[in-house]
């Protein structure tokens, strides 16, 4: 099992720990930040990405912080093992709606854990944001809560690789 290096808490742990994608604060992205911090991993089974409510296309890579996109691989690749693709495709449990997304917050102005790449998205149709009850896939919350992913309580779709921010 690949789990996190370690799971910084706050502000200033992620800084330290994933580096700063915007030195300047001026929510651009630092080009030198992205080159060096920022890779694209291949998933262990095509899934479909989020382009609106009706509409999904296929996705077999994504691009995640260098420190975190194995364990991301290494979650869903568990899932596949243990569910399969076939189930998976039927209950509608592989989507995939992003991962790396230099941005702000939705809901404040400080940036996103998309912005270092270290969040990720899936299932946004079964756990949407704000939705108060989990309707992310028990085998998927579990694969990636025991690789060191914080599943953030109003957000259930979303899984971070640090708390506190």
């Amino acid at each position: 099992m690949i789990t996190l290096p370690q799971v910084p808490v706050g502000y200033d742990e992620i800084l330290k720990l994933y580096g700063n994608p915007d030195v300047d604060h001026d929510i651009i992205l630092d080009a030198n930040w992205f080159s060096t911090h920022i890779r694209v991993f291949d998933l262990p089974f095509a899934m479909r990405y989020f382009v609106n409510e009706d509409s999904w296309v296929p996705v077999r890579r994504f691009q995640a912080h260098f420190l975190v996109g194995e364990a991301m691989v290494d979650a869903l690749a568990e899932v596949y093992r243990v569910v399969g693709l076939e189930e998976m495709q039927d209950r509608e449990w592989d989507r995939f709606a992003g991962c790396f997304n230099f941005r702000a917050n939705r809901r404040s102005p400080r940036l996103s854990t998309h912005a270092w790449g270290i969040a990720i998205d899936l299932n946004p149709h079964l756990a949407p944001m704000g939705q108060r009850i989990c309707g992310q896939p028990q085998p998927i919350k579990t694969a990636f809560e025991t690789r060191g992913f914080y599943c953030v309580p109003s957000d259930f779709q979303h899984f971070q690789a640090c708390t506190g921010w």
